[in-house]
Protein backbone atom coordinates (compact mmCIF):
# COMPACT_ATOMS: atom_id res chain seq x y z
CA UNK A 1 0.00 0.00 0.00
CA UNK A 2 1.17 3.52 -0.73
CA UNK A 3 1.19 5.89 2.25
CA UNK A 4 3.89 8.34 1.12
CA UNK A 5 3.16 10.45 -1.95
CA UNK A 6 4.78 13.08 -4.12
CA UNK A 7 4.98 16.56 -2.62
CA UNK A 8 2.22 17.95 -4.87
CA UNK A 9 -0.31 15.62 -3.23
CA UNK A 10 0.40 17.24 0.15
CA UNK A 11 0.31 20.73 -1.35
CA UNK A 12 -3.10 19.98 -2.85
CA UNK A 13 -4.34 18.57 0.44
CA UNK A 14 -3.26 21.68 2.34
CA UNK A 15 -4.60 24.14 -0.24
CA UNK A 16 -7.89 22.27 -0.35
CA UNK A 17 -8.23 22.59 3.42
CA UNK A 18 -7.57 26.33 3.18
CA UNK A 19 -10.11 26.74 0.36
CA UNK A 20 -12.86 24.86 2.19
CA UNK A 21 -12.46 26.99 5.32
CA UNK A 22 -12.53 30.19 3.25
CA UNK A 23 -15.72 29.00 1.58
CA UNK A 24 -17.21 28.43 5.04
CA UNK A 25 -16.50 32.08 5.84
CA UNK A 26 -18.33 33.11 2.67
CA UNK A 27 -21.21 30.80 3.55
CA UNK A 28 -21.44 32.38 7.00
CA UNK A 29 -21.58 35.78 5.29
CA UNK A 30 -24.73 34.71 3.43
CA UNK A 31 -26.37 33.60 6.68
CA UNK A 32 -25.38 36.83 8.42
CA UNK A 33 -26.89 38.90 5.61
CA UNK A 34 -30.18 37.09 6.11
CA UNK A 35 -30.38 38.63 9.57
CA UNK A 36 -31.75 42.08 10.25
CA UNK A 37 -29.38 44.86 11.41
CA UNK A 38 -28.60 44.58 15.12
CA UNK A 39 -28.80 48.33 15.67
CA UNK A 40 -32.20 49.97 15.28
CA UNK A 41 -30.92 52.99 13.36
CA UNK A 42 -28.58 51.00 11.14
CA UNK A 43 -29.64 50.69 7.50
CA UNK A 44 -29.38 47.44 5.55
CA UNK A 45 -26.56 48.94 3.48
CA UNK A 46 -24.59 49.85 6.61
CA UNK A 47 -25.17 46.41 8.07
CA UNK A 48 -24.02 44.73 4.83
CA UNK A 49 -20.91 46.90 4.83
CA UNK A 50 -20.06 45.83 8.40
CA UNK A 51 -20.64 42.15 7.58
CA UNK A 52 -18.41 42.35 4.49
CA UNK A 53 -15.72 44.13 6.48
CA UNK A 54 -15.76 41.42 9.15
CA UNK A 55 -15.74 38.51 6.68
CA UNK A 56 -12.97 40.07 4.57
CA UNK A 57 -10.90 40.56 7.72
CA UNK A 58 -11.39 36.90 8.70
CA UNK A 59 -10.55 35.73 5.18
CA UNK A 60 -7.40 37.81 4.97
CA UNK A 61 -6.26 36.67 8.41
CA UNK A 62 -6.87 33.00 7.61
CA UNK A 63 -5.12 33.18 4.23
CA UNK A 64 -2.08 34.80 5.85
CA UNK A 65 -1.90 32.21 8.64
CA UNK A 66 -2.47 29.37 6.16
CA UNK A 67 0.48 30.61 4.08
CA UNK A 68 2.62 31.03 7.20
CA UNK A 69 1.96 27.48 8.46
CA UNK A 70 1.90 25.76 5.06
CA UNK A 71 5.48 24.53 4.74
CA UNK A 72 5.64 23.39 8.35
CA UNK A 73 2.41 21.41 8.07
CA UNK A 74 3.36 19.83 4.74
CA UNK A 75 6.75 18.82 6.14
CA UNK A 76 4.99 17.28 9.17
CA UNK A 77 2.62 15.27 6.96
CA UNK A 78 5.45 14.07 4.74
CA UNK A 79 7.60 13.05 7.71
CA UNK A 80 4.75 11.09 9.31
CA UNK A 81 3.84 9.35 6.06
CA UNK A 82 7.50 8.46 5.43
CA UNK A 83 7.63 6.81 8.85
CA UNK A 84 4.39 4.94 8.15
CA UNK A 85 5.63 3.79 4.75
CA UNK A 86 8.93 2.67 6.29
CA UNK A 87 7.07 0.68 8.96
CA UNK A 88 4.88 -0.94 6.34
CA UNK A 89 7.70 -1.76 3.91
CA UNK A 90 10.24 -3.07 6.44
CA UNK A 91 7.86 -5.17 8.56
CA UNK A 92 8.96 -8.82 8.48
CA UNK A 93 6.28 -11.56 8.33
CA UNK A 94 6.67 -14.35 10.92
CA UNK A 95 8.45 -17.53 9.74
CA UNK A 96 5.64 -20.07 10.16
CA UNK A 97 4.94 -23.59 8.90
CA UNK A 98 1.50 -24.97 8.21
CA UNK A 99 0.38 -27.16 11.12
CA UNK A 100 -1.35 -29.53 8.65
CA UNK A 101 1.30 -30.24 6.01
CA UNK A 102 4.45 -28.65 7.47
CA UNK A 103 5.07 -26.46 4.43
CA UNK A 104 6.26 -22.88 4.93
CA UNK A 105 3.39 -20.39 4.73
CA UNK A 106 3.70 -17.36 2.44
CA UNK A 107 2.48 -13.82 2.89
CA UNK A 108 -0.63 -12.86 0.91
CA UNK A 109 -1.41 -9.49 2.46
CA UNK A 110 -0.34 -7.12 5.23
CA UNK A 111 -2.19 -4.27 6.91
CA UNK A 112 -2.36 -2.14 10.07
CA UNK A 113 -4.54 -3.37 12.91
CA UNK A 114 -5.95 0.03 13.83
CA UNK A 115 -6.21 3.56 12.45
CA UNK A 116 -3.08 5.04 14.07
CA UNK A 117 -0.56 3.83 11.54
CA UNK A 118 2.43 5.12 13.53
CA UNK A 119 1.67 2.88 16.52
CA UNK A 120 -0.88 0.26 15.37
CA UNK A 121 0.51 -3.28 15.04
CA UNK A 122 0.92 -4.77 11.58
CA UNK A 123 -0.85 -8.05 10.76
CA UNK A 124 -0.12 -10.53 7.97
CA UNK A 125 -2.39 -12.90 6.09
CA UNK A 126 -0.35 -16.08 5.59
CA UNK A 127 -1.49 -19.02 3.45
CA UNK A 128 -0.35 -22.51 2.59
CA UNK A 129 -0.28 -23.21 -1.15
CA UNK A 130 -0.88 -26.93 -0.63
CA UNK A 131 -3.70 -27.25 1.87
CA UNK A 132 -5.04 -23.70 1.56
CA UNK A 133 -4.68 -23.12 5.32
CA UNK A 134 -4.93 -19.39 6.15
CA UNK A 135 -3.73 -17.55 9.24
CA UNK A 136 -4.05 -13.94 10.42
CA UNK A 137 -0.81 -13.28 12.32
CA UNK A 138 0.73 -10.33 14.16
CA UNK A 139 4.29 -9.30 13.43
CA UNK A 140 5.48 -10.90 16.68
CA UNK A 141 4.04 -14.28 15.62
CA UNK A 142 0.91 -14.35 17.79
CA UNK A 143 -2.36 -15.17 16.07
CA UNK A 144 -5.05 -12.54 15.66
CA UNK A 145 -8.11 -13.59 17.64
CA UNK A 146 -10.76 -14.52 15.04
CA UNK A 147 -14.27 -13.10 15.26
CA UNK A 148 -16.94 -15.38 16.75
CA UNK A 149 -18.21 -17.92 14.17
CA UNK A 150 -21.49 -17.30 12.37
CA UNK A 151 -24.38 -19.48 13.53
CA UNK A 152 -27.55 -20.70 11.86
CA UNK A 153 -30.67 -18.64 12.48
CA UNK A 154 -32.76 -21.81 12.84
CA UNK A 155 -30.69 -24.41 14.70
CA UNK A 156 -27.86 -22.23 16.04
CA UNK A 157 -25.23 -24.55 14.65
CA UNK A 158 -21.99 -23.13 13.19
CA UNK A 159 -22.36 -22.44 9.46
CA UNK A 160 -19.79 -22.31 6.68
CA UNK A 161 -19.29 -19.03 4.85
CA UNK A 162 -18.21 -18.57 1.23
CA UNK A 163 -17.18 -15.14 -0.10
CA UNK A 164 -17.25 -13.93 -3.69
CA UNK A 165 -16.04 -10.54 -4.94
CA UNK A 166 -16.96 -8.95 -8.25
CA UNK A 167 -16.35 -5.30 -9.06
CA UNK A 168 -17.53 -3.57 -5.87
CA UNK A 169 -20.04 -6.23 -4.86
CA UNK A 170 -19.36 -8.64 -2.00
CA UNK A 171 -21.54 -11.76 -1.73
CA UNK A 172 -21.56 -13.95 1.40
CA UNK A 173 -23.19 -17.37 1.28
CA UNK A 174 -24.01 -18.99 4.64
CA UNK A 175 -24.70 -22.77 4.58
CA UNK A 176 -25.76 -24.84 7.58
CA UNK A 177 -24.67 -28.49 7.18
CA UNK A 178 -26.88 -29.55 10.06
CA UNK A 179 -30.29 -28.31 8.92
CA UNK A 180 -29.54 -27.28 5.35
CA UNK A 181 -30.49 -23.64 5.91
CA UNK A 182 -29.08 -21.40 3.19
CA UNK A 183 -28.66 -17.61 3.35
CA UNK A 184 -27.05 -15.13 0.98
CA UNK A 185 -26.18 -11.47 1.68
CA UNK A 186 -24.97 -8.91 -0.86
CA UNK A 187 -23.05 -5.71 -0.03
CA UNK A 188 -22.94 -3.32 -2.94
CA UNK A 189 -20.22 -0.70 -2.46
CA UNK A 190 -20.70 0.77 -5.92
CA UNK A 191 -22.39 3.91 -4.58
CA UNK A 192 -19.62 4.42 -2.02
CA UNK A 193 -16.93 4.36 -4.69
CA UNK A 194 -18.99 6.53 -7.01
CA UNK A 195 -19.47 9.08 -4.23
CA UNK A 196 -15.77 8.96 -3.45
CA UNK A 197 -14.92 9.57 -7.09
CA UNK A 198 -17.38 12.49 -7.26
CA UNK A 199 -15.82 13.98 -4.13
CA UNK A 200 -12.34 13.71 -5.65
CA UNK A 201 -13.53 15.38 -8.84
CA UNK A 202 -15.25 18.11 -6.81
CA UNK A 203 -12.02 18.72 -4.87
CA UNK A 204 -10.10 19.07 -8.13
CA UNK A 205 -12.66 21.62 -9.33
CA UNK A 206 -12.29 23.59 -6.10
CA UNK A 207 -8.51 23.69 -6.51
CA UNK A 208 -8.77 24.90 -10.09
CA UNK A 209 -11.43 27.50 -9.31
CA UNK A 210 -10.26 28.95 -5.96
CA UNK A 211 -6.55 28.23 -5.50
CA UNK A 212 -5.41 31.55 -6.95
CA UNK A 213 -7.97 33.45 -4.86
CA UNK A 214 -7.50 31.82 -1.46
CA UNK A 215 -3.95 30.35 -1.53
CA UNK A 216 -1.36 33.12 -1.51
CA UNK A 217 1.84 32.96 -3.54
CA UNK A 218 5.21 33.83 -1.98
CA UNK A 219 5.05 37.56 -2.67
CA UNK A 220 1.47 38.03 -1.44
CA UNK A 221 1.99 35.60 1.43
CA UNK A 222 5.06 37.34 2.86
CA UNK A 223 3.28 40.68 2.70
CA UNK A 224 0.15 39.32 4.38
CA UNK A 225 2.14 37.55 7.09
CA UNK A 226 4.00 40.77 7.91
CA UNK A 227 0.73 42.69 8.27
CA UNK A 228 -0.86 40.00 10.43
CA UNK A 229 2.23 39.75 12.63
CA UNK A 230 2.16 43.53 13.03
CA UNK A 231 -1.43 43.25 14.29
CA UNK A 232 -0.58 40.37 16.64
CA UNK A 233 2.42 42.18 18.04
CA UNK A 234 0.41 45.39 18.47
CA UNK A 235 -2.20 43.44 20.44
CA UNK A 236 0.48 41.84 22.65
CA UNK A 237 2.22 45.19 23.21
CA UNK A 238 -1.12 46.76 24.16
CA UNK A 239 -1.80 43.99 26.70
CA UNK A 240 1.79 44.17 27.98
CA UNK A 241 1.71 47.93 28.50
CA UNK A 242 -1.80 47.90 29.94
CA UNK A 243 -0.87 45.18 32.43
CA UNK A 244 1.69 47.55 33.92
CA UNK A 245 -1.14 49.77 35.12
CA UNK A 246 -2.69 46.83 36.96
CA UNK A 247 0.56 46.57 38.91
CA UNK A 248 0.16 47.91 42.49
CA UNK A 249 3.61 49.52 42.25
CA UNK A 250 2.58 51.28 39.03
CA UNK A 251 -0.59 52.58 40.68
CA UNK A 252 1.33 53.88 43.69
CA UNK A 253 3.92 55.55 41.48
CA UNK A 254 1.16 57.26 39.51
CA UNK A 255 -0.50 58.53 42.70
CA UNK A 256 2.79 59.71 44.18
CA UNK A 257 3.35 63.45 44.60
CA UNK A 258 6.02 64.51 42.11
CA UNK A 259 7.73 67.33 44.02
CA UNK A 260 10.35 69.67 42.60
CA UNK A 261 13.06 71.08 44.89
CA UNK A 262 11.03 74.16 45.86
CA UNK A 263 8.02 72.04 46.85
CA UNK A 264 10.31 69.62 48.68
CA UNK A 265 11.91 72.42 50.69
CA UNK A 266 8.49 73.81 51.67
CA UNK A 267 7.28 70.36 52.76
CA UNK A 268 10.37 69.74 54.88
CA UNK A 269 10.21 73.11 56.64
CA UNK A 270 6.50 72.71 57.33
CA UNK A 271 7.07 69.36 59.06
CA UNK A 272 10.50 69.81 60.67
CA UNK A 273 10.33 73.30 62.21
CA UNK A 274 7.50 72.39 64.66
CA UNK A 275 9.61 69.55 66.11
CA UNK A 276 12.76 71.65 66.61
CA UNK A 277 14.71 71.42 63.35
CA UNK A 278 15.49 74.67 61.54
CA UNK A 279 17.86 76.31 59.08
CA UNK A 280 17.42 73.80 56.27
CA UNK A 281 20.04 74.44 53.60
CA UNK A 282 20.63 72.58 50.33
CA UNK A 283 24.14 72.02 48.96
CA UNK A 284 25.43 71.50 45.43
CA UNK A 285 23.03 69.32 43.47
CA UNK A 286 24.27 66.20 41.63
CA UNK A 287 22.04 65.64 38.57
CA UNK A 288 22.40 62.37 36.67
CA UNK A 289 19.86 59.55 36.46
CA UNK A 290 18.71 60.62 39.91
CA UNK A 291 18.78 64.05 41.58
CA UNK A 292 20.99 63.93 44.70
CA UNK A 293 20.76 66.95 47.06
CA UNK A 294 23.03 67.32 50.12
CA UNK A 295 21.42 69.15 53.04
CA UNK A 296 22.22 70.51 56.51
CA UNK A 297 19.93 71.70 59.29
CA UNK A 298 20.16 72.55 63.00
CA UNK A 299 18.50 70.64 65.85
CA UNK A 300 17.38 73.26 68.39
CA UNK A 301 16.21 70.67 70.93
CA UNK A 302 19.17 70.45 73.31
CA UNK A 303 17.81 67.29 74.92
CA UNK A 304 18.54 65.33 71.71
CA UNK A 305 22.15 64.36 71.06
CA UNK A 306 23.80 62.17 68.43
CA UNK A 307 21.77 59.08 67.56
CA UNK A 308 18.65 60.39 69.33
CA UNK A 309 18.60 63.43 67.08
CA UNK A 310 19.18 61.27 63.99
CA UNK A 311 16.41 58.84 65.02
CA UNK A 312 13.87 61.60 65.63
CA UNK A 313 14.76 63.17 62.27
CA UNK A 314 14.54 59.93 60.23
CA UNK A 315 11.32 58.84 61.98
CA UNK A 316 9.75 62.10 60.84
CA UNK A 317 11.17 62.00 57.31
CA UNK A 318 10.13 58.44 56.43
CA UNK A 319 6.30 58.84 56.58
CA UNK A 320 6.54 62.39 55.24
CA UNK A 321 8.30 61.28 52.03
CA UNK A 322 6.55 57.90 51.71
CA UNK A 323 4.08 59.01 49.02
CA UNK A 324 6.47 61.34 47.17
CA UNK A 325 9.22 60.89 44.61
CA UNK A 326 11.93 61.67 47.22
CA UNK A 327 13.75 59.43 49.67
CA UNK A 328 16.19 60.09 52.48
CA UNK A 329 19.53 58.37 52.02
CA UNK A 330 19.46 57.51 55.72
CA UNK A 331 22.88 55.82 55.84
CA UNK A 332 24.38 59.24 55.03
CA UNK A 333 22.72 61.14 57.92
CA UNK A 334 25.30 62.43 60.43
CA UNK A 335 25.11 64.48 63.65
CA UNK A 336 27.85 66.98 64.57
CA UNK A 337 27.51 69.52 67.39
CA UNK A 338 23.80 70.20 66.94
CA UNK A 339 23.81 69.98 63.17
CA UNK A 340 22.47 67.20 60.98
CA UNK A 341 23.71 66.54 57.45
CA UNK A 342 22.71 64.04 54.80
CA UNK A 343 21.44 63.58 51.28
CA UNK A 344 18.03 63.35 49.59
CA UNK A 345 17.48 61.30 46.46
CA UNK A 346 14.89 62.34 43.87
CA UNK A 347 13.27 59.96 41.35
CA UNK A 348 12.04 61.37 38.05
CA UNK A 349 11.86 58.56 35.46
CA UNK A 350 8.71 56.44 35.41
CA UNK A 351 10.57 53.12 35.58
CA UNK A 352 12.57 54.32 38.58
CA UNK A 353 9.40 55.39 40.38
CA UNK A 354 7.84 51.96 39.79
CA UNK A 355 10.99 50.30 41.13
CA UNK A 356 10.86 52.61 44.15
CA UNK A 357 7.33 51.57 45.08
CA UNK A 358 7.97 47.92 44.17
CA UNK A 359 9.93 47.66 47.43
CA UNK A 360 6.67 48.48 49.19
CA UNK A 361 4.42 46.08 47.28
CA UNK A 362 5.27 43.03 45.11
CA UNK A 363 5.43 43.89 41.42
CA UNK A 364 3.27 41.69 39.20
CA UNK A 365 5.43 40.07 36.53
CA UNK A 366 4.27 40.70 32.97
CA UNK A 367 5.51 38.39 30.16
CA UNK A 368 8.14 40.22 28.16
CA UNK A 369 7.84 40.79 24.41
CA UNK A 370 10.41 38.78 22.45
CA UNK A 371 13.12 41.27 21.31
CA UNK A 372 13.65 39.43 17.99
CA UNK A 373 9.93 39.60 17.30
CA UNK A 374 9.90 43.29 18.14
CA UNK A 375 12.88 43.88 15.87
CA UNK A 376 11.22 42.02 12.99
CA UNK A 377 7.65 43.30 13.22
CA UNK A 378 7.68 46.21 15.67
CA UNK A 379 8.93 48.87 13.29
CA UNK A 380 7.95 50.07 9.87
CA UNK A 381 5.39 52.19 8.11
CA UNK A 382 2.31 50.66 9.74
CA UNK A 383 2.91 52.24 13.16
CA UNK A 384 0.40 49.93 14.85
CA UNK A 385 2.79 48.92 17.64
CA UNK A 386 3.49 52.54 18.61
CA UNK A 387 -0.22 53.34 18.51
CA UNK A 388 -0.96 50.31 20.69
CA UNK A 389 1.58 51.46 23.26
CA UNK A 390 0.11 54.97 23.38
CA UNK A 391 -3.44 53.60 23.58
CA UNK A 392 -2.50 51.28 26.44
CA UNK A 393 -0.82 54.13 28.32
CA UNK A 394 -3.92 56.30 27.92
CA UNK A 395 -6.29 53.48 28.94
CA UNK A 396 -4.11 52.54 31.90
CA UNK A 397 -4.05 56.09 33.25
CA UNK A 398 -7.81 56.42 32.75
CA UNK A 399 -8.33 53.26 34.78
CA UNK A 400 -6.14 54.59 37.57
CA UNK A 401 -8.01 57.92 37.52
CA UNK A 402 -11.35 56.12 37.66
CA UNK A 403 -10.20 54.01 40.59
CA UNK A 404 -8.83 57.09 42.33
CA UNK A 405 -12.18 58.83 41.86
CA UNK A 406 -13.98 55.87 43.43
CA UNK A 407 -11.55 55.79 46.38
CA UNK A 408 -11.59 59.57 46.79
CA UNK A 409 -14.91 60.92 45.50
CA UNK A 410 -14.24 64.35 47.03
Amino acid sequence: MEYFHKRQVYVDRYDLRTIKLCLLFLKSREKMLEQKPFKKRQSQEEYTHEVDKTVNYMLYWHKAEAYQEKEEQIAKWMTEDKRIQRRYDTATPPNMKCEHCGKKMKEDFRTFKGSDYLTSPITFILSCSDCRNIKDIYENGSEVEPPPPSTCDKCKAVVSVDWTFKDHITTRTYTCKKCGNHLETVDDDTKFWEDLKKEEEHDKELLIKYRDEFCLDNEEGEKAVKIVEHYKLAHDVYEYELAKYDDPAKTLSYHAKKLDTNELEKLLNTSLIPIGYKGLTFGKVDIDRYVIIPFTLQDTDTRRKGSDSIRAFTDTMKPMLENTNWRLMKDDVMYRLGYLSGRLKGYEREDDLVSLFATKTPTRKVPEIDPERMEKYGYGGLGMVGLARISAEHEGKERIRAKKLVDNPG
